[in-house]
């Protein structure tokens, strides 16, 4: 009895093992881990049954160990049991209940891994453009969606920019492209529903509209749409939208640490650019001395080739250091330029900035040239200001296209602020210098008027006065002969890099000389240069003063109602006199005219003596000639005399 029943168990499991066989197909359908389980239990004990009936038949008689019959039910125990386990557990699995719990889990598995991926790419990829892309692609692939886009938007919403496409349709792609041209977001403004509506009306392929609209959203700003087309259940579209939110919370939450590392950096950036260029202006004492050091200051922090100031001179010229790659400062001083057009037009028109990041696009006029020189991509210009007034700006120039970010362009504008106030200062203390060597200037001059009578003596004064005070690289004065043919020049200041021709005591041939005949003519003071259309030929530069002279001024030299003189003043760089300039030269000139007055006086007073001693003594009255004649004397007086 015993034996046929434990034969029964065996058949038993046998006809179990056909049956499951038989269905599974319909088990693997729901669970293949369950059949495996199940099958493996099932063979485990019939294994462990059919070894039952060989050892009651003595099969195991002479094999050691097993033989024994305590170590044998130990075994067929341990074997039952394990093949329960199996059973119990393929059958778990199996069940409705335990298929929804596996299902709820491998979704979670599916979230957990989508942000893992996410976290991980976060630390390796800097571009989050880049990290929403693959974001969208990972949802759209573990999801089993059908296709997904992202939009990013301009920070004015101004323009939309279609980043990705994934598994989508060409007619959607066309449609989407569509979309990002012609996107109005001020009609829908930022509410979830208004949105979704407002995308839905806008794709025009049928059957194509979007599952889940997605909102990108920062500081409270909309910055991106995520579109995402698939057929899910109402369940599995919610579970779909938690992920990516969950996932784009921290996309967003490690843009805020990064910009808070930005920020932390570029205060720390500034902090020392600004002691930096603080230290350079201190230890330097002029504008062209500051820009070598400052300028290598900036290329260690930015992509820099280039770098030029301009300060503008009384709304009329320009002055400008320039230095590159050869590291070289350009001076240029009293340029002529459009001051409203171009670079510094736009500067001046109240721009915090201007920036071309890409010098291609543009044409610049040929004073601004030199910006765009030795292979220069893109510039930026800051303006300098004092007093909220644009009294300059300082260009840069990297050989980058889009060479400089927005941070760089908030240092180079702490650097202006900086550099205007020592500007500002250079100025003040120029003018005061000027004033204090002008003052000094004057009162030497003024002393050697009134101590000496020898017009050899305040012409030299005179000549040293007017290069001191007016700062021209040359300066001539000359007295022309009786019949006006030749003028005999009496007095030479000049640079010494300048090579002149006519030496200080020469002779210059007035005939040649058309500008300073002009202003013999027309007993005016003449301003002469390229700008005012009437420029000095070479002929007459080389004669009078030298053959590079660019600009100047000539100042007639008057007794009476005759010129006798000129003063000659040229400069090798472009320079506009001013009006305070001229009267400067005027009242020099209206001074070496009382001298030579005074002189021409008195030899009509000797010679009118000489000929009264040729008379009777009798007749001889004694005149007494004064020392020193001061004032001035009017044509009708030296009428007289004569």
């Amino acid at each position: 009895m015993e034996m046929s029943i434990e034969f029964i168990t065996v058949i038993f499991y046998l006809m179990i093992l056909i049956l499951l066989s038989r269905i599974k197909n319909i088990i693997i359908k729901e669970d293949k881990r369950s059949y495996k389980y199940i099958a493996g239990g099932i063979s485990l004990m019939t294994f462990i049954s059919l070894m039952d009936v060989f050892y009651i038949h003595g099969f195991f008689n002479t094999t050691p160990f097993i033989a024994t019959e305590i170590f044998f039910r130990i075994s067929v125990w341990i074997g039952n049991i394990i093949g329960i386990a199996f059973l119990l557990n393929g059958l778990s699995n199996w069940l409705p209940i335990s298929r929804t719990y596996r299902k709820i889990t491998q979704e979670n598995l599916v979230r957990f891994d989508i942000v893992k991926k996410i976290d991980q790419l976060l630390n390796v990829e800097s571009r989050i453009y880049q990290v929403i892309k693959s974001t969208v692609k990972h949802v759209v692939n573990d999801f089993e969606l059908d296709s997904g886009a992202v939009y990013l938007f301009s920070q004015s919403k101004s323009s939309v920019k279609l980043i990705n496409t994934s598994s989508i349709t060409e007619d959607l792609k066309i449609s989407l492209e569509k979309l990002e041209t012609n996107i109005n977001f001020q009609s829908c403004g930022n509410n979830k529903d208004d949105l979704k509506k407002y995308i839905v009306e806008q794709i025009d392929v049928e059957n194509d509209r979007p599952m889940i609209i997605h909102q990108l959203r920062y500081n409270g700003k909309t910055f991106g749409l995520v579109l995402l087309w698939g057929n899910k259940t109402e369940d599995a579209t919610q579970e779909i939208e938690k992920v990516i939110k969950v996932s784009f919370d921290l996309i967003i939450s490690r843009i805020q640490q990064r910009v808070s590392k930005l920020k932390d950096n570029f205060y720390q950036t500034n902090e020392r650019v600004n002691f930096e260029t603080v230290k350079i202006l201190n230890d330097n004492q002029s504008l062209k001395s500051v820009i070598g050091p400052l300028f290598q200051s900036i290329k260690k922090i930015m992509n820099v080739s280039f770098m030029s100031v301009v300060e503008i001179n009384n709304n009329k010229t320009i002055n400008r250091f320039s230095i590159g790659s050869s590291n070289t400062v350009l001076q240029e001083q009293y340029i002529r330029i459009p001051l409203n057009t171009g670079v510094l037009g736009q500067i001046r028109n109240h721009k915090d900035f201007y920036y071309d990041k890409n010098v291609d696009n543009l044409s610049y006029d040929t004073h601004e040239e030199i910006y765009t020189s030795d292979s220069a991509q893109s510039i930026v210009a800051i303006p300098i200001k004092q007093n909220n007034n644009c009294q300059g700006m300082i260009v840069f120039s990297s050989k980058d296209k889009s060479g400089f970010k927005i941070k760089d362009i908030k240092i180079l504008n702490t650097i202006s602020n900086i550099l205007a106030v020592f500007l500002f200062d250079e100025e003040k203390q120029q003018t005061e210098n000027s004033q204090s060597l002008t003052a000094l200037n004057t009162f030497n001059f003024i002393d050697t008027f009134n101590r000496s009578k020898d017009e050899s003596i305040i012409i030299k004064s005179a000549t040293k006065f007017l290069y001191e005070t007016l700062k021209p690289s040359v300066i001539r004065i000359f007295l022309f002969d009786d019949d006006k043919m030749f003028g005999s020049s009496k007095t030479l200041l000049y640079e010494k890099d300048i090579n002149v021709i006519t030496p200080g005591k020469g002779s210059l041939i007035l005939s040649m000389l058309p500008i300073h005949n002009l202003a013999n003519k027309s007993e005016e003071i003449i301003l002469y240069g390229a700008e005012l259309n009437n420029k000095m030929s070479e002929v007459e530069s080389s004669q009078v003063l030298c053959k590079d002279i660019v600009s100047g001024m000539i100042i007639p030299i008057r007794t009476g109602l005759n010129t006798v003189g000129l003063i000659s003043m040229g400069n090798v760089r472009n320079r506009i006199y001013s009006e305070s300039d001229k009267e400067i030269g005027a009242k020099i000139s209206e001074k070496i005219s009382e001298v030579l007055l005074a002189n021409l006086l008195e030899k009509k007073i000797n010679k009118h003596i000489e000929n009264l001693n040729l008379q009777p003594q009798e007749n001889n009255r004694e005149l007494k000639i004064p020392e020193r004649l001061t004032g001035t004397i009017d044509y009708e007086d030296e009428k007289i005399l004569t």
